[in-house]
């Protein structure tokens, strides 16, 4: 499978290059792109390619397959796909069938050179193809590379709720692994809030993965006199984030109350304020938060 467009596409007799300058005013122009009216299915034709294949595309991936009846795994692969399309909780691809028998025509302008021809439109110009029939699962694995290799760069379907970038689930995985990964998670949140400096999500994983890395800088310190922690509050920090860094959450949150309830005057402020930093690196309602707060309250009143 290619990498990059063929020449042929690029060449076409469709100039998706000039049809991509006008995509946005026209899609912008028409209503027909309601939530409720988009179908993740698509049956190709010379009224509807640039706005369902082509400016659809800006949107999210279109996935053209240039087929026809006459060949078994072209029906087969058509069957498939549509299935595949079908299957979507949130539409995050659609599948376009191009019948090269009864539009023979927009086969030749595609610059077709075989039947089965499959190619990926994003921003209105082919990012991939293939050619000859594929099993399932390799059609499956293909869709969902080609999603993943425009996550973030198109607009979405209107209506329809922003898709994760697959880089955010890369990020909780390795922070929720048995061994946290702190260093690389933080390079791919370096990327990632560099696009989206506000998402409050993206802070939290950031305080997670540096919170691990704090526990990781003690644990390597605790055997050099001058770098061990010597006792009173750092000493309940450095337990609370090494509970963390080993998915001990709830642990941690509870070893800190319990030192609040211990503590006085500054001390008690101070394990106060580190256990509210703890419980904003999660989301509101997570379970573990709850408890934690319910805790909180009754330590200190």
């Amino acid at each position: 499978m290619a990498e990059q467009a063929p020449e042929r596409f690029v060449a076409g007799a469709i100039d998706l290059g000039e049809v991509k300058t006008r995509a946005d005013a026209r899609a912008q122009a028409q209503g027909r792109d309601a939530k409720q009216g988009v179908s993740p299915v698509v049956t190709v034709s010379e009224q509807n390619i640039q706005a369902e294949v082509v400016e659809r595309s800006m949107q999210v991936p279109v996935v053209v397959h240039i087929g026809t009846q006459r060949s078994p795994e072209s029906a087969e692969m058509h069957t498939v796909f549509t299935r595949l399309a079908g299957m979507q909780e949130q539409i995050s691809w659609i599948y376009a069938y191009l019948d090269a028998d009864s539009t023979p025509q927009l086969a030749q302008a595609l610059g077709v050179q075989g039947l089965p021809t499959v190619l990926a439109l994003a921003q209105g110009r082919p990012i991939t193809d293939f050619q000859g029939g594929q099993p399932e699962d390799a059609l499956q694995q293909w869709t969902a590379a080609v999603v993943g290799a425009v996550a973030g760069k198109l607009e979405g379907l209107p209506g329809e709720p922003e898709q994760d970038d697959p880089r955010i689930a890369q990020v909780r995985s390795m922070l929720d692994a048995e061994e946290p990964d702190a260093d690389q998670a933080l390079e791919l949140l370096e990327e990632l809030q560099a696009a989206q400096p506000k998402d409050e999500e993206l802070e939290q994983l950031r305080k997670r993965a540096e919170v691990i890395q704090r526990a990781r800088a003690a644990e390597a310190a605790a055997g050099d006199e001058d770098g061990a922690t010597e006792g009173g509050v750092d000493k309940h920090y450095a337990a609370a984030d090494a509970l963390i860094a080993r998915g001990r959450v709830e642990e941690a949150f509870d070893g800190l109350i319990a030192a609040i309830t211990q503590a006085q005057g500054d001390d008690k402020a101070a394990l106060k304020d580190r256990l509210i930093e703890l419980l904003g690196m999660y989301d509101a309602a997570d379970p573990r938060v709850l408890a934690a707060r319910g805790k909180l309250a009754s330590a200190l009143y």
